[in-house]
C-alpha cells in the first residue's frame, strides 16, 4: 500500500500482485479500481459494487468514459477532451 498527503489529506493506494491499483481511499472517497483480462482500467466503483465509471478502450487508448451518476440511472457520456478525464 502507498500512501500520499495532498489538498485532500491522506490517499492511501492498494496494488495487487500485478503492480495495478485496485483501490483508491482518501477522506472524500473509496473507490475499487476494477481491470480487464487486458490489464486496462475497465470501471471504478465504490466497496459496495456500485460503478461510478466505466472507461470504453479503442486500440489501447480510453476512448469514451462513462459517468454513473447518483441522481440517475443513466451516464452521460466524456469524450478524451473533456476535463474529466483524469480525475
Amino acid at each position: 500500500m502507498a500512501q500520499s498527503t495532498g489538498a485532500l489529506g491522506a490517499t492511501a493506494c492498494q496494488a495487487n500482485a500485478l503492480g495495478q491499483r485496485i483501490r483508491k481511499t482518501n477522506t472524500t472517497k473509496d473507490r475499487v479500481h476494477l481491470c480487464g483480462t487486458r490489464g486496462r482500467l475497465i470501471a471504478e466503483a465504490d466497496p459496495a459494487g456500485t460503478l461510478s465509471r466505466q472507461y470504453m478502450h479503442l486500440n489501447d487508448i480510453v476512448s469514451f468514459v462513462l459517468i454513473h451518476h447518483e441522481r440517475c440511472d443513466s451516464g452521460k457520456f466524456h469524450d478524451e477532451g473533456s476535463s474529466e478525464m483524469g480525475r
